[in-house]
């Protein structure tokens, strides 16, 4: 997304996700949008942010996840491989423990948040009373909270 057009962007839509098409080759990105957009239990969300989803949609398939989430995706693999069966009955999933070096759901999340709490503050900065108190108090704005509308 260009940095001129993030501009004009409100913090709620900078860390909302980009809608994506279901098919083909998985990327972060459709990754990432499925199992936010899922009915997965928010403890089997948290653990699929770390992780990638290579291969094809509804095919087979390969998550990849740091050796350091082994246990707890053992608990909850039969729960991501039943909801990606529910939309996808071809799915074949496998996984695979090793260390990601590319970009992951949870750094994308990150980078968003990051960019809506700076627009945010740029926002806060522009709003005419605030602007006046900013200058009349030589006050300054900190711990900037955004909260969901969901």
């Amino acid at each position: 997304m260009p940095v001129e057009s993030e501009s004009l962007l409100t913090p709620q839509e900078i860390l909302s996700l980009p809608k994506q098409i279901l098919e083909g080759e998985w990327s972060v990105e459709k990754w990432e949008y499925w199992f936010r957009q899922s009915d997965l239990s928010p403890a089997v969300q948290e653990l699929a942010q770390y992780g990638l989803m290579s291969g094809e949609i509804n095919g087979v398939c390969v998550f990849h996840i740091p050796q350091e989430y082994e246990q707890l995706l053992k608990q909850q693999q039969h729960n991501l491989e039943q909801a990606l069966k529910k939309t996808w009955e071809n799915t074949a999933l496998s996984v695979r423990y090793e260390e990601i070096s590319e970009v992951t759901p949870f750094i994308l999340q990150h980078e968003r948040k990051e960019k809506a709490y700076k627009r945010a503050e740029v926002m806060l900065r522009e709003e005419p009373v605030v602007k006046s108190l900013l200058e009349t108090f030589d006050a300054d704005i900190h711990n900037i909270h955004l909260k969901s509308e969901i």
